[in-house]
């Protein structure tokens, strides 16, 4: 029976029958006669180079983890030549967490039993431990640091949290952005004060699936949809009341070292609902893209702001994965040009990641992400023969009706216009073609397995002063249907307007 697992450098220990194996780590010896009769079955699972490796749970003489297997032990191993050390430990044993406590067998699909992970190879202190029922969660979940302090409490059904507890961060809330009312159950639980005796609220990604709350806009529920700039318009509550204080909203947590805090999404202060004092924003890898300050809702300083006008390369490119079943997948890109930025880092022979059904992502750390980023430059300019002449102030519904068009679901689109509107609204006019075959040349693109829809949106575009005649492009003739696994992509370029281009 072969299992893929995606938590990195551990050791599994799979109940089932018995054993008088002994398993040695780094760290210590496990002996398995101080475990249960019939309980235990041993087998080592580990990640080499960045890579997936497939293992066997089963023990010398043949036995293999069966249906009638009841529970899986986790704890750590450190390789030798893995390059972590033993303080790396609990943030890997943690990271479960930030998998959603979904484990991603393949072929043995239907697992009804008890998972358990452990911070040590001799199973003293508990991480957490759960039922799953058809390989997923399934009732009250519970989860300890080193110290045995419980910091996460809910309850599961079918695999998705129904009931929150305990938690490091709110994640039972719903968000309006239409009214830009935040609700928060158990509010008082995860309301706490600043140095100065201000409110904080520390708001993790919500447990509400974003389309049911939000039928028609699919980011409702999302972190992201509380910073676009209609949301401020209204005053901000919170349970029905204008908010006074700082809100911080967190992508996931990985790690439970108080001396390394997880990097905030945002940082946003209020007064009586509007936005005053010093806001700050954040990208994926937590660094500062935007640093403003604000006076009963108007903006006064821009202290920082990420400079996208010197940008000519291909920006942004970010790639989704959606296939059918969940399964291990490579991306390959072959650039004719210079990678300069990617996320997770681009390593020899392309990203490997576990691609959820869902578009989750997982790297060989069991570390989560909703895409892969990169950004490159290119020697070569793209060609205007056919586009689109917009002005700024009408950019933004131009690129909805656009996106639309070519295939990207509203998420996507969200995800696009947000990051290249701020760029673009504010300009005389945007020269906007959407690139195919030149695209494909400049990056090329080797997925396997390989999905049987592949959507690929690179807008190029330039600035103008003035209007000029082009002839208009054929969206709908680049349209792609999704079918089957879906790998879906999309960037820009944003380069000076040459007429001989």
């Amino acid at each position: 029976m072969k299992v893929f697992f995606t938590l990195p450098l551990f050791l599994f220990l799979a109940v089932s029958c018995g054993s008088d194996e002994t398993v040695t780590s780094e760290y210590e010896t496990v002996d398995t006669t101080a475990v249960p009769p019939d309980t235990i079955l041993f087998r080592q699972g580990h990640i080499n180079d960045g890579m997936y490796e497939d293992f066997s749970i089963a023990s010398e003489n043949g036995d293999t983890v069966t249906p009638a297997t009841r529970e899986i032990h986790v704890v750590p191993q450190i390789l030798e030549d893995s390059g972590y050390d033993s303080a790396s430990v609990c943030e890997f044993m943690f990271g479960i967490v930030s998998m959603n406590f979904d484990l991603y067998y393949q072929g043995f699909d239907a697992f009804d039993g008890t998972i358990k992970f452990f911070y040590d190879a001799n199973r003293t202190k508990l991480v957490t431990a759960y039922h799953m029922v058809n390989n997923v969660p399934e009732g009250p979940l519970q989860v300890f640091t080193p110290d045995g302090e419980l910091v996460i409490s809910r309850l599961y059904k079918d695999g998705y949290c129904v009931s929150s507890i305990v938690d490091l961060y709110a994640i039972d809330w719903t968000f309006n952005p239409l009214n830009s009312g935040l609700e928060i159950t158990k509010f008082a639980d995860y309301k706490s004060t600043d140095q100065d005796g201000n409110s904080l609220i520390h708001l993790g990604e919500s447990m509400y699936p974003s389309d049911e709350v939000g039928p028609e806009d699919l980011s409702t529920n999302s972190l992201y949809s509380m910073i676009q700039k209609p949301v401020f318009e209204n005053v901000f509550t919170v349970n029905g009341q204008p908010y006074t204080g700082t809100l911080m909203g967190y992508r996931c947590f990985y790690i439970l070292r108080p001396d390394e805090p997880l990097a905030p999404y945002f940082e946003l202060v209020f007064l009586d609902g509007k936005l005053t004092d010093t806001i700050r924003l954040y990208d994926e890898y937590g660094d500062l893209t935007l640093e403003e300050k604000f006076e009963n809702g108007v903006l006064t300083e821009t202290i920082y702001e990420l400079d996208y006008s010197e940008m000519d390369g291909m920006a942004k490119p970010v790639i989704y994965l959606y296939p059918e079943r969940d399964m291990l997948v490579n991306v390959q890109l072959n650039l004719h040009g210079e990678m300069t930025h990617s996320y997770p880092k681009y390593p020899e022979g392309g990203w490997n990641v576990l691609a959820k059904q869902n578009g989750t992502l997982y790297d060989h750390t069991g570390k989560e992400f909703y895409a892969l980023f990169w950004e490159g430059v290119s020697p070569k300019n793209y060609t205007y023969e056919n586009g689109f002449v917009i002005a700024g102030n009408e950019t933004e519904k131009f690129l909805e009706n656009s996106l639309e068009i070519l295939g990207l679901t509203r998420r996507e689109a969200n995800e696009f216009i947000m990051y290249w509107l701020p760029q673009m609204e504010n300009n005389a006019y945007n020269l906007i073609h959407f690139s195919t075959s030149e695209y494909e040349e400049i990056a090329e693109l080797k997925i396997t397995p390989a999905p049987e829809s592949l959507i690929r949106v690179m807008m190029v575009w330039s600035p103008l002063e003035t209007e000029i005649e082009i002839p208009q492009q054929n969206l709908y003739d680049m349209r792609v249907e999704r079918e089957g696994f879906t790998v879906v992509e999309w960037g820009g370029k944003k380069q000076a307007y040459n007429a001989e281009f």
